[in-house]
């Protein structure tokens, strides 16, 4: 925890200015002082940050939980020449500011304790979004491929098939050439690939149906 001093008095000249609000402390009027690290001395040394007394402590509720904030009165250099009522002034404030700094870190220690419980529950390992999209498409690629080798391993069997039934012959019973750019394997995966481009039943019927009436060369298939 930053260890901070901090020192009351009455302002004297009335030329100090509030840290906080910015506005002038009238001559004679009450100021709490943060003593901070002087930036600007080439020997170090300290240099006083001044504050009007409930924008001092308004601050101190903002401040995060490692900062030494005033806790009590011995915290403060020059509260024992203080008048009564700016000490009781004083006292109020320590008051709220204790109030204040423990049920924000109640409500600190809540929150931990809910985010614990919830990464103890749950029964998986969460992932980045970078990670994630990174394996979905892994996951697709792969799938991709698997898919494409077993529309070649199909249409092998089918040419494979063809030739067999063929036995041996450059035309079989129905007239159909097996040298054509018809019954080749590129030319059925380009059938394949329109195929795939439509969704509708009817349009990928509609396209068999053409390849078979009219071939690639749309001179009638052969």
């Amino acid at each position: 925890m930053a260890e901070n001093r901090y020192l009351v008095d009455y302002a004297k000249l009335g030329t100090s200015a509030c840290k906080k609000c910015k506005q002038k402390i009238d001559k004679g009027g009450i100021r709490l002082a943060k003593v901070v690290k002087n930036p600007f001395a080439d020997e170090g040394g300290d240099m006083k940050q001044y504050f009007h007394i409930d924008c001092m402590f308004e601050t101190l509720m903002n401040a995060r939980a490692t900062t030494q904030v005033i806790e009590s009165t011995t915290d403060i250099e020059g509260y024992t020449d203080l008048k009564s009522d700016d000490k009781e002034h004083i006292l109020e404030q320590m008051k709220r500011l204790a109030e204040a700094r423990a049920k924000k870190k109640g409500k600190s220690s809540t929150t931990s304790g809910s985010k614990k419980l919830i990464q103890k529950t749950l029964p998986f390992q969460s992932i980045s979004p970078t990670k994630k999209t990174q394996t979905q498409v892994s996951t697709n690629t792969a799938t991709a491929t698997t898919n494409d080798d077993k529309n070649s391993e199909n249409a092998m069997d089918y040419d494979e098939h063809a030739n067999t039934s063929e036995g041996g012959n450059d035309t079989n019973a129905s007239g159909d050439d097996p040298t054509h750019i018809d019954n080749s394997f590129r030319s059925y995966r380009n059938l394949c690939m329109k195929i795939a481009e439509v969704d509708a039943h009817k349009a990928k019927t509609e396209i068999v149906k053409q390849f078979i009436t009219n071939g690639t060369n749309k001179d009638g298939y052969k």
